[in-house]
């Protein structure tokens, strides 16, 4: 493209709506929690009104952000 190659803003020619973030495949895992804690993220969960695993996904991302 002549524009991209003059260095001309390309952003109104590309479809945004199909951006995805690299590696944002899902993949299944499972883990073992002792009962406390999936008492502790269950109750976590109703409070604030979301499933259970949403909460799990919530804090393990707060805690890779921290590590990064």
């Amino acid at each position: 493209m002549k524009a991209f190659d003059d260095g001309e803003n390309i952003i109104e020619y590309l479809d945004l709506t199909k951006i995805k973030p690299a590696n944002s495949e899902e993949q299944t895992i499972a883990f073992e929690f002792p009962s406390w804690m999936v008492e502790a993220l269950e109750q976590e969960s109703q409070r604030r009104d979301l499933r259970l695993q949403a909460i799990v996904m919530i804090i393990i991302d707060l805690m890779v952000a921290k590590v990064i």
